[in-house]
């Protein structure tokens, strides 16, 4: 289900990037010298259905969901980054071009909600392909399928956690910024201190990760009992 928000999103801001609207304008402009009425809209929102009803039929399309998404998403994080690929590749346009009319935050939460259904996702294949191998070499299904609820569940709590974890920090560094400018010059190394919290929160989350994964291994916690 959340693959399929995080599509939808990353449609919406497509449909406000300046690139997708230059290009509704020419087709437009295209379809109306012969006497047509046309709107790019429409391509996007049949091969939005199109990949939503693939991976509503069949699981295992799932990954389509995922990549369609971050190709839409592409131009909209290109306009923020401090790189100029078209510089790069040689190309004569300007990352004006990928301009987005929606505020920054959006975006910011597209891509957020983006990696965590690709991480959520990736975890849930995972976690499947062990399930039906065990279940191949005579596990019993009934106790296959509540260890992967468990697992699942584990999983999802922990990616969900840094995923709001990532959102506060956001948060917080658009609210503190004016404040902390000021106080870095003050504390010179403030920044290092609060880079050093961030990264033992980080290696917490690594151990705890770690520590249930050898609790799963033990004999106490196999799958097979």
């Amino acid at each position: 289900m959340l693959s399929i928000i995080v599509l939808a999103l990353s449609a919406f801001v497509l449909m406000n990037n300046a690139s997708f609207i230059e290009l509704q304008m020419m087709i437009k402009e295209s379809f109306s010298s012969f006497g047509l009425g046309f709107s790019s809209d429409f391509l996007l929102i049949g091969a939005v259905l199109v990949v939503t009803l693939a991976s509503l039929l069949n699981e295992t399309r799932l990954p389509l969901v995922i990549l369609f998404s971050w190709m839409m998403l592409l131009p909209s994080l290109l306009y923020y980054s401090s790189i100029d690929w078209f510089l790069t590749l040689g190309l004569n346009l300007s990352f004006g071009d990928l301009s987005n009319s929606l505020p920054g935050w959006v975006i910011f939460l597209n891509g957020l909600l983006l990696v965590t259904a690709s991480l959520l996702l990736r975890s849930y294949m995972q976690l499947r392909d062990v399930r039906r191998n065990l279940i191949e070499r005579g596990a019993i299904r009934e106790e296959m399928d509540v260890n992967l609820r468990k697992d699942m569940a584990f999983n999802a709590s922990t990616i969900g956690a840094c995923s709001l974890g990532a959102a506060a920090i956001a948060a917080l560094v658009v609210v503190l910024t004016p404040a902390f400018s000021d106080l870095s010059s003050v504390f010179p190394y403030l920044y290092l201190g609060i880079g050093l919290v961030v990264e033992l929160i980080i290696i917490a989350f690594i151990v705890r990760f770690l520590k249930y994964g050898r609790i799963l291994r033990t004999p106490d916690h196999s799958p097979m009992k």
